[in-house]
């Protein structure tokens, strides 16, 4: 199962609570995922690699932070 969703706040409300951590992978931005916890703490996570090294960033949660503001954000910066 793919867990390849589009980030609108609609479908990440719909989202059911899972029994373990679970990674949804943004069907726009590379590297850019929400991840949502068994407790129901959903996060909006950069996965980024420097040199061979693999990164995460937190960005910020849902819905402190707003789908359309994190998919629009350049992180080239």
């Amino acid at each position: 199962m793919s867990n390849t969703i589009k980030f609108t706040k609609k479908i990440i409300e719909s989202l059911d609570i899972p029994k373990t951590r679970t990674r949804y992978l943004s069907d726009e931005v590379k590297g850019l995922c929400l991840e949502v916890t068994k407790y129901g703490v959903k996060s909006f996570r950069l996965r980024y690699k420097i040199n061979t090294n693999s990164q995460t960033f937190t960005i910020g949660k849902f819905p402190d932070i707003g789908t359309h503001q994190v998919i629009t954000t350049d992180f080239q910066s």
